[in-house]
């Protein structure tokens, strides 16, 4: 249980951080990650189906559901529908990747979260 003791001392060292920025704390030392200058990604795509079969084409050419998503992940779908008339995704896409993560070869004991923020 946080105590209101750790947690003024939390809000303290942020705000801090905020205002000072990392000269607040000259003796704590930074961790700097190696920059990944050879990082390769791949790109797919689909067209002339219908976007049900596209998205599967898409997973398969990816290498299939089972090498993105794992029996206990949990995946967290954000289809970007508040402005529908401005190029959102296609709906049935949306139900299809869902129904493609829940018949998972394996099982999936996961759960999928669609996150939406509609005004």
């Amino acid at each position: 249980m946080e105590t209101r003791r750790r947690f003024l001392g939390k809000a303290l060292a942020a705000g801090s951080v905020l205002l000072f920025g990392r000269s607040a704390f000259p003796g704590v030392p930074v961790r700097k990650r190696p920059a990944r200058m050879n990082a390769k990604a791949s790109l797919y795509r689909a067209v002339n189906g219908t976007p049900a079969e596209n998205i599967d084409q898409v997973l398969e050419l990816a290498g299939g559901i089972d090498r993105i998503v794992g029996p206990d992940d949990v995946v967290v779908v954000k289809p970007n529908v508040q402005w529908w008339n401005q190029g959102a995704p296609n709906i049935s896409v949306m139900n299809r990747l869902v129904e493609r993560i829940f018949e998972r070869p394996g099982g999936f004991r996961g759960e999928v979260v669609v996150a939406e923020n509609c005004h």
